[in-house]
């Protein structure tokens, strides 16, 4: 029952849903999608544009902190290491230099809060990396100022901390909004990577004037720092942009690069004087000699050169400027890197905005595009629709009346019977096309079937003729007879076959109305109802049930008169046939306010309230004349009541009586009802306590005789 419900409103549904929602549907369906997708697209490219800037403007208010942080820890670094080898630092730098890692420390934390949003898994665990290093900075400090404090100790305290900060600088990269911003910020962070690498290097440099010098492990980590700095100047110039290319190039011809070449070199050359007694301090004092002197350009004497602390001093203030002009082009490398990323981001917006607003404009488009056609569509299908309802309810009609009329009417003249739809040769084309072949149909049935209904009326009305011709022929042989037979039996018997003889012609004058046409039959002075009444009795082959009680006196207009009778000899005949063998017929008149009332009343079975619907609908409005309508019906007598009585204006209907039967009430209009007085002839009309069989006789002649 679900199933066949939701089925049934489904289909309902359907039906409602027009052709031009439909066709927006069509074109609404694919507009709306493009829509949603390039408003996804361009929600997708403002989103990335918007992380850009986002991307830009934080690491432009979150970096510093750490940038500064690393910078002033490189430095408190150079002073704690130079103090382990000896050099006496300025106090008040110092105290100043540790402030002002005091106050970076607290701003990195900020700026961790900052940078969040970016890479939320990396800052927290640099936040939580961050915290104990900074809690055991003042720690560090006292052991620095207690002279406890060793240098490898300092050197990774410090270390710690400012990688910590690189490995922010790299966490932002690997979230920066696109791969060239990435590659540029990474290029970046190699720069300070570099400077990290030379600051290491030059924390180193004091404890190589010191004694007893680097050790092995701190040798080969300035080792490794002195080649990642070098490294990082071929590896980073690929990457970088032009100018910056060039302001690296720059930086290796300078004075201080050159020292600080030289400053390794002696520092490994330093390391290599034999002062080791056993076997494998001499070999590895060798190989440090070995390396030395293949790397360095200088004379191979120099190894025997001591360090001073002046001279790292020198070195160092030269790796310091060194540091300071890496951070210079890093510093201006990342605000490159930021307004490239600004830029793009404005960029992505702009473009997004500028396709969504294209695609929206194409949906919009599209879609008043298809508003248009389907408008023009339904215009069209709406003209068809009326001038198809013109066709079938006017033109169609109008062609079917002029058949009924009897006119000729020509299928193939479209002009002279219905117009032809012409809507050109696309589907609403072929759709008018089918239509005319059906209207084309349609008529030529029609005139077959006129032709051939016109065919069976004439058969009717000659067969109708011919047989009224040879009733009447007889009804005179008839009446000849009577008057020259005296025999009481004999004429009883011969008044039978009149009366026989009489509805014999009744039912060929059936035929002619059927068929269209008038009974021969004519009365040119008015007759009064009585004689009218009793002359339609007559003609009823039981009119002996037949009582008439109660009929005004006046004169009925001589040329309806033949159509009164026969319609009320249908009428009564009716009444007879359908009721019981032994009950009566009564037939009263009265005048009434639109003239004269004649009522035919049965003791029959009746007829239901639908039979009685039917019967007043065939009374009120007769049909055309066909064998499927008559075939339909036994009752031939009503279609030929209706025919007469619509001929004259008279009105007709049927109810249930009280008796059971049916009352027929027949209102003959004031029309027919003539003001001349009755004629002599007519005068005596026998009264309602006469015999039926009398009164039906006397009747019968009287309206014979004024024929």
């Amino acid at each position: 029952m679900t199933g066949r419900s939701g089925t049934a409103r489904m289909k309902s549904l359907r039906g409602r849903v027009g052709i031009r929602a439909r066709v927006l549907a069509m074109a609404l369906i694919p507009s709306v999608a493009l829509l949603t997708a390039g408003v996804g697209v361009s929600g997708y490219l403002v989103r990335q544009g918007v992380h850009a800037q986002d991307w830009a403007d934080q690491m432009g208010r979150g970096a510093p902190a750490g940038i500064r942080l690393a910078a002033d820890l490189q430095q408190e670094r150079m002073i704690a290491i130079g103090k382990i080898a000896g050099r006496q630092p300025n106090p008040a730098e110092l105290a100043s230099r540790r402030r002002a890692v005091d106050a970076d420390v607290r701003a990195q934390f900020e700026a961790l809060n900052v940078l969040y949003p970016m890479n939320p898994t990396a800052m927290r665990a640099l936040a939580d990396a961050f915290g104990p290093l900074a809690a055991q900075l003042p720690a560090v400090r006292q052991r620095a100022d207690a002279a406890t404090l060793s240098a490898d100790d300092a050197y990774t305290f410090y270390g710690q901390f400012i990688g910590l900060i690189e490995m922010e600088l790299y966490s932002m990269t690997q979230s920066a909004p696109d791969t060239a911003t990435a590659l540029a910020e990474a290029g970046s962070v190699g720069l300070f990577c570099a400077g990290e690498a030379i600051s290491r290097a030059a924390a180193l440099l004091p404890l190589a004037a010191a004694k007893p010098g680097l050790s092995d492990t701190q040798l080969a980590e300035f080792n490794y720092l002195t080649g990642r700095f070098r490294n990082q100047f071929g590896t980073m110039s690929a990457g970088l942009p032009a100018q910056f290319q060039s302001r690296l190039r720059t930086l290796q011809a300078t004075p201080e690069y050159r020292e600080i070449a030289a400053a390794e070199r002696a520092v490994i050359l330093a390391a290599a004087r034999p002062s080791d007694s056993d076997s494998t301090a001499t070999k590895t004092a060798s190989s440090r000699a070995s390396w030395a002197g293949s790397s360095a350009s200088g004379p191979s004497d120099a190894a025997a050169a001591p360090i001073s602390m002046p001279t790292a001093t020198g070195w160092q203030n030269a790796a310091a400027e060194m540091h300071r002009l890496l951070g210079a082009v890093y510093d201006d490398q990342r605000a490159y890197n930021l307004d490239a990323a600004r830029h793009q981001g404005d960029r992505s917006a702009n473009r997004a905005l500028t396709a969504g607003a294209a695609v929206a404009v194409f949906g919009l488009a599209a879609f008043l595009l298809a508003l248009v056609l389907s408008g023009r569509l339904i215009r069209r299908l709406q003209r068809l629709r009326k001038e198809t309802l013109e066709l079938a309810d006017v033109r169609l009609p109008a062609v079917m009346a002029r058949l009924r009329a009897g006119e000729d009417v020509d299928p193939t003249d479209t002009a002279g019977t219905v117009a032809t739809l012409d809507y050109g040769s696309d589907e609403i084309g072929e759709v008018a096309d089918a239509f005319n072949r059906a209207q084309n149909a349609a008529v030529t049935a029609a005139v077959t079937e006129a032709k051939t209904r016109d065919g069976v009326q004439a058969v009717f009305l000659s067969i109708a003729h011919r047989s009224q011709i040879v009733v009447h022929r007889q009804l005179e042989i008839l009446e000849e007879i009577e008057h020259e037979i005296e025999h009481p039996r004999h004429l009883n018997m011969l008044f039978k076959l009149d009366h026989l003889a009489t509805r014999e012609r009744r039912n060929a004058e059936n035929l002619i109305i059927l068929g269209g046409e008038r009974p021969g039959r004519r009365w040119s002075t008015p007759v009064p109802l009585i004689a009218v009444v009793r002359g339609a009795v007559g003609e009823t082959e039981e009119f002996a049930r037949v009582r008439v009680v109660q009929v005004p006196e006046l004169m009925i207009q001589g040329g309806a008169v033949t159509d009164l009778v026969h319609l009320l000899a249908e009428l009564v005949d009716n009444a007879t046939s359908y009721s019981p063998p032994e009950s009566r017929v009564q037939v009263t008149g009265g005048i009434v306010g639109k003239g004269v009332a004649v009522e035919i009343e049965d003791q029959g079975l009746g007829m239901t309230a639908e039979e009685l619907a039917r019967a007043n609908e065939t009374l009120a409005n007769p049909p055309d004349f066909s064998v499927a309508t008559l075939s339909s019906d036994s009752r031939v007598g009503l279609f030929v009541v209706a025919r007469l009585a619509k001929a004259n204006g008279v009105a007709i209907r049927l109810v249930e009586s009280d008796y059971g039967g049916v009352r027929a009430i027949v209102i003959i209009p004031t029309a027919l009802i003539s003001t001349a007085p009755a004629p002599e002839a007519t005068a005596s009309v026998p009264n309602a306590t006469e015999s039926a069989s009398a009164a039906a006789g006397r009747a019968a002649t009287s309206v014979a005789a004024v024929a």
